[in-house]
């Protein structure tokens, strides 16, 4: 079974990788202890990394590198990683047969990067000290830690993560992303990947590069690794890729296995047979199995909104005019995930995102500034006519009982109603779930286009609703998992001000006219 190959053919014709590739065999090793030497598949990718045109410079600006679980990306990384520290990475001529001359960069500064420390340092820092033997790190005057490594002429590799301070401003030779499929909008992923691309672009010359690594990201998750797929096809992008056919049958052994075989290439270390028992694993989601194992991008199984539905539904709109009738949902927290407020206009159910509250997961602690949340509740109530606002009260009571004593309407109706997201309430909640489904498939409902409403809404996942009879297919929303750093608190409030809306029209607000008092003019005594 062929496989689905993405990156250039062949071989490139100006290459340092030659170079490259002999000095890691001479002087490297594995992990085991074995000279290191580099697969066929490996080779090949080294080569294109490292080509260069007539002049000597680089033929790619950055790259991706993506496979399955288990190919060997961070040790590959590692090596690719000391070279650029220690070893010959840079042009420095032409031999007499034509061939370029490798270099030693002379200012090395590599910067491992990742979503959190812990996984920069586990999955490649940790590696340094069993791929270089220890006679070079005592001839070279090699110091090898776990946050940072560092060579004579203050030649370092650095690890670094959306928490690293001062990260900004600095002047890399070289970065190395690892696993970029969980680098997203809620850890700061996407934060880390703009400030790092920053750095490098002061580079002269355009020495300094970065290589990503990755698995299949999720479709529609808005992770690096699925904004470096939507590049793939830029001249000055490597984009390297081995992954399984898609027409498969995934019920079909025979058909799961080939394609693992046709996935994990010449990567002999990988067992089959033990990787299919693990795609057939009942605690394997199958969209998580055919990402790792097959190395093909899907969506998630338990997504809750199609992401090609949510971005038909964007309109190029601004908030309504003050004064317009609207209604409101509000959802968060205090010191974890998101606080958001949403409006949605009573007539032509637009929504846009009033505000929102989001974590620095950086800090070690944060709570929402409830000071702000409560001053923009009362300029919220002071532009448009609010007609209905749901809120859900968890964490926040005291404030739901504030805001429904500061809102009236001139014919005495509630404005202000406490909707449970969860608990007791959950059935009306994932009724709630559907109607605002249905309404954003049937365009019932647009929305603005806002970075931030797209992550919250596309974070969010299925929870199915068992034992309701004659409610097929009821479900709320929750976030992917307990430990997961998105957020879907937009999502949910955007729910609350639709209900609030469809409730607003079933109370006859929609055709409410200005009550306009009687008055009688009486002309001045004469």
């Amino acid at each position: 079974m062929d496989p689905v190959l993405y990156g250039p053919p062949g071989l490139p014709e100006h290459t340092l990788g030659w170079e490259v590739m002999d000095w890691c065999s001479r002087y490297l090793q594995n992990i085991d202890g074995r000279r290191w030497v580099f697969t066929i598949e490996q080779a090949r990718f080294v080569a294109w990394w490292y080509a260069i045109d007539e002049t000597g410079a680089w033929l790619y600006r950055r790259g991706i590198l993506r496979r399955m679980k288990g190919w060997g990306k961070d040790p590959l990384a590692a090596i690719l990683s000391i070279v650029e520290w220690i070893g010959p990475c840079r042009f420095g001529g032409w031999h007499a047969d034509g061939s370029p001359i490798a270099v030693r960069e002379p200012a090395a500064w590599i910067q491992v990067a990742a979503s959190t420390a812990t996984q920069a340092e586990q999955n490649t820092m940790s590696l340094f000290p069993a791929l270089i033997p220890r006679p070079m790190q005592r001839d070279l005057g090699l110091r090898l830690g776990i946050k940072a490594c560092w060579a004579p002429g203050r030649r370092r590799i650095q690890s670094v993560s959306n928490s690293s301070r001062g990260l900004e401003g600095s002047r890399p030779t070289f970065c190395l992303a690892g696993e970029t499929q969980h680098w997203v909008s809620g850890n700061g992923g996407l934060r880390l990947a703009e400030v790092i691309n920053r750095n490098l672009a002061k580079s002269p010359a355009g020495r300094a590069r970065s290589l990503a690594i990755t698995n299949a990201h999720m479709d529609g998750e808005g992770s690096v690794a699925e904004l470096d797929w939507a590049a793939r096809d830029a001249e000055d992008v490597l984009y390297d890729s081995r992954e399984a056919p898609a027409d498969l049958d995934l019920t079909d052994d025979m058909d799961v296995l080939a394609g693992i075989i046709a996935a994990r290439g010449d990567s002999y270390w990988i067992d089959a047979k033990r990787v299919l028992q693990e795609f057939r694993d009942p605690a394997t989601d199958e969209a998580l199995g055919v990402r790792f194992f097959h190395n093909r991008i899907v969506a998630g199984s338990g997504r809750w909104m199609d992401p090609s539905t949510w971005a038909a539904a964007a309109v190029d709109e601004r908030a309504p005019e003050d004064g317009r009738r609207i209604t409101l949902g509000f959802d968060g927290s205090r010191t974890r995930d998101a606080t958001a407020l949403v409006g949605t206009d009573l007539e032509t159910g637009y929504q846009w995102v009033i505000g929102a509250w989001e974590r620095d997961w950086s800090q070690a602690e944060w709570e929402v500034p409830a000071d702000e949340v409560h001053q923009l509740v009362r300029e919220t109530r002071e532009a448009w006519r609010v007609m209905r606002f749901y809120a859900d009260p968890s964490w926040w009571e005291e404030s739901l009982s504030s805001w429904q004593a500061e809102f009236e309407r001139p014919d005495g109706k509630a404005v202000v109603a406490a909707w449970y997201t969860g608990g007791g309430r959950i059935t009306r909640m994932a009724r709630s779930v559907r109607a605002y489904l249905d309404a954003v498939e049937t365009g019932g409902v647009v929305h603005e286009r806002n970075p931030r409403f797209d992550a919250h809404v596309l974070a969010a996942h299925k929870e199915i609703l068992r034992g309701r009879a004659g409610e097929d297919g009821l479900h709320t929303i929750r976030k992917a998992s307990r430990s997961s750093l998105e957020s879907i608190d937009i999502a949910m409030a955007a729910v609350l001000s639709w209900q609030a809306c469809l409730d607003a029209r079933a109370q006859g607000d929609l055709e409410e006219t200005e009550v306009v008092p009687l008055r009688v003019w009486l002309p001045p005594d004469v």
